[in-house]
């Protein structure tokens, strides 16, 4: 089971180069507002997966506005990057690789 914030307004990113830095910039900082979720709405989808008890695993659960950018937490569709299984099978080994930590896998 997997959740994503959409964009919210916080600080994460901000610094990355990103869509959140750019709408930041002094011209653009009331854009943010009205496009975005708050930083307690882009709690939301990770809230539901977590406590609705029809919340399934192999389930996303994010925004159901546009684009998954805004708007009430629901399933969605999971991206088709997230289904790849070699690339997964490739991120798993190569984050046990960097952290030294190793979870065995049925």
């Amino acid at each position: 089971m997997a959740a994503h914030a959409g964009a919210a307004a916080t600080e994460f990113g901000r610094d990355s180069g990103g869509l959140m830095r750019v709408l930041s910039a002094p011209p653009l900082r009331w854009v943010p507002a009205p496009l975005v979720n708050t930083a307690a709405e882009g709690a939301l989808p990770t809230l539901r997966a977590a406590v609705d008890p029809e919340a399934r695993g192999g389930h996303l659960y994010g925004p159901a506005g546009v684009h998954g950018v805004k708007g009430r937490p629901e399933q969605v569709e999971v991206f088709a990057a997230a289904r790849d299984e070699v690339a997964g099978a490739t991120l798993w080994e190569r984050c046990e690789q960097l952290t030294g930590v190793r979870y065995p896998l049925p």
